[in-house]
């Protein structure tokens, strides 16, 4: 009941947070014409691609190790992880400068925009662990509430912008810039001052975040390939226009990863202090609530999807109707992200880190044929179906691994005493 409630804390919050940027797309879509929210969208698909390179998923090491350490153990790690992500935000800005001055290509955005993005996800790396740490400390409203006033601020600087200065597309960059900034310093003082992060090197420390972090690049890397390859694929072979249209059915979609995503807030703390017990039960427990997360996100997405056919057209204008066609596979494949996602902390927890990244860089590579292929052959429709079929398969392939190493009652109603 508390992990039901904790989550209910998060998607509420999460729907608050998420439901900012989507009540204000009639300004944006207002605003913005369909190929200056291409350029947003590829802006952000950069930032995307380079925040696995930056943050490593580093802030694992903080929800795994929550339970282990004293108070003063965990703010060492903390800082240490700290130290990471400077030296990270700093080795790939320095790769990114090295790749504008080589001449290599911009992406439609100006320079000055790609060597910005490294530090962009520097500060996003700073949020997660922020987060990590209050989701561990099971404090749901003030990880609500730090989420949520990111998003204001992001949005407020943003529409400011754009509505009252016409910066286009570039006032809504200034808006990521700098909420990502400020809050980012925000969590490194707020969690210095609850004692939880102490400046103190230490290369232990520091090896073995990295050995649990550094095969997540690889996998990290690989599901950024599945979440935005299709948007650079649409607006190589498509136009910018189609990507900005593509990026509002992608919009809806995002309905089922909120929910998703609020539900393994409060799932993954409950799902590591659970597997320390051996008791049969617990696990049994386990197996029956992941089954039924399985059958709810994808009842889910169905009910989005049909939802979102009822209030896009209410929502943006009419450039952006063509949206509607790629609402349902885009729905089902965030629904089939979810339930990897829920799979995935049975790997985190026997160690078996390095199949995420194998599994999910063969799965990225299948997604970029397959988004080549299908966009050729079916326009821009065939990056949603490409995506669909991407994510199916590193769910399928990822739990079969898992039941594997990990083993756990997942024939639960053949058993008795359930």
């Amino acid at each position: 009941m508390r992990l039901i409630g904790d989550a209910s804390i998060y998607l509420g919050s999460s729907i608050i947070n998420k439901v900012i940027p989507f009540l204000l797309l009639p300004l944006l879509t207002k605003y913005l014409s369909p190929e200056e929210y291409g350029a947003l969208s590829v802006y952000q698909v950069l930032i995307g691609f380079c925040i696995p390179f930056v943050g490593m998923q580093i802030h694992i090491n903080i929800t795994r190790n929550f339970n282990k350490y004293s108070s003063e153990e965990l703010a060492i790690w903390v800082g240490n992880i700290f130290f990471i992500l400077i030296a990270s935000t700093c080795m790939v800005t320095i790769l990114v400068f090295l790749y504008v001055s080589a001449g290599g290509s911009n992406f439609g955005v100006s320079n000055n925009w790609l060597i910005i993005v490294p530090l962009i996800g520097g500060s996003t790396a700073i949020h997660m662990c922020y987060l990590a740490v209050v989701r561990s400390q099971r404090r749901p409203f003030a990880f609500g509430l730090f989420s949520i006033s990111n998003t204001a601020l992001d949005m407020a600087i943003s529409l400011c912008l754009i509505v009252y200065f016409g910066f286009g597309w570039q006032g809504r960059g200034v808006g990521i810039v700098g909420s990502a900034l400020f809050f980012g310093l925000l969590a490194v003082y707020l969690l210095y001052r609850q004692g939880l992060c102490f400046f103190r090197l230490n290369r232990q420390k520091v090896s073995e975040a990295l050995k649990i972090c550094l095969p997540l690049i690889p996998h990290a890397l690989g599901s950024a390939v599945i979440y935005l390859s299709d948007r650079l694929f649409i607006e190589q072979m498509v136009g910018k226009d189609a990507v900005g249209i593509y990026s509002i059915s992608c919009t809806f979609g995002m309905i089922v990863s909120m929910c998703v995503e609020s539900f393994n807030n409060a799932w993954s703390p409950w799902f590591y202090r659970s597997m320390l017990a051996a008791d049969i039960a617990v696990r049994k427990r386990i197996v029956k609530h992941t089954y039924l997360y399985f059958i709810a996100v994808l009842v889910l997405a169905v009910l989005v999807s049909i939802g979102s056919q009822l209030v896009l057209p209410l929502m943006v204008s009419a450039s952006y109707h063509e949206a509607s066609q790629y609402i349902l596979l885009i729905a089902i494949g965030f629904a089939c992200r979810g339930m990897y996602t829920i799979v995935v902390p049975y790997l985190i927890h026997t160690g078996r880190t390095n199949f995420l990244g194998i599994g999910t860089i063969a799965t990225a590579l299948l997604n970029l044929m397959l988004n080549y292929f299908m966009i050729r052959a079916n326009g821009a429709i065939g990056a949603a179906q490409a995506t669909l079929i991407a994510f199916l398969v590193q769910f399928l392939i990822t739990w079969a691994y898992a039941s594997k190493v990990c083993p756990m009652p997942w024939l639960v109603w053949r058993q008795r005493n359930v």
